[in-house]
């Protein structure tokens, strides 16, 4: 896993990125293991939501890989033990918007998300949201949701500081409890 050190509002942050293919899923333990994480972020592409996954592991859409990945990340043992928070970074929603500016992905999205009833992309891109979250229900995992995209520097700012938040209300249970 490769690990990346950025200053931020006089604090220092390591990033550990894991990856999402299949050979690197296997690392993910080993790293939850032998690490103190304050936070996870779980990034989703999605404007992925009719691309086939390459590795043919599945056979649906990457994000429907990806919303399987993620419910076992937040099941899983040392994630639930440890309460670390969550956030799920519905990433590349630009790209998703532009998509929608064809008539036609209406009809696809409907195709890969037979559920969806909607619209219109916002619609769209609360209902993936809903989908994501609905994973945690039964857990201790506190998932908060955050739409972006990576190039927009005004919308990163705002997830850094909710990222911010959401570590420093962790560190606030712990004192509590």
């Amino acid at each position: 896993a490769n690990s990346t050190l950025i200053y931020f509002h006089k604090k220092y942050f390591e990033f550990y990125d894991i990856g999402g293919q299949k050979p690197e899923r296997s690392k993910w333990q080993l790293v939850l293991n032998e690490n103190e994480f304050n936070a996870v972020l779980y990034f989703v592409a999605t404007d992925e939501f009719d691309v086939r996954d390459e590795e043919n592991e599945f056979k649906d859409s990457k994000l429907q890989l990806s919303k399987l990945i993620f419910s076992e990340l937040i099941n899983d043992a040392s994630i639930q033990s440890s309460r670390i928070p969550i956030v799920l970074m519905l990433n590349r929603c630009d790209l998703f918007r532009k998509r929608w500016e064809d008539k036609e992905t209406l009809n696809v999205f409907k195709e890969w998300q037979p559920a969806f009833t909607g619209s219109g992309a916002e619609e769209a891109l609360f209902f993936l949201q809903e989908q994501f979250l609905a994973e945690q229900k039964g857990t201790d995992v506190n998932v908060t949701p955050k739409q972006t995209c990576a190039l927009e520097t005004e919308t990163m700012k705002a997830v850094w500081n909710a990222i911010r938040d959401s570590v420093l209300m962790k560190r606030l249970d712990e004192l509590v409890m």
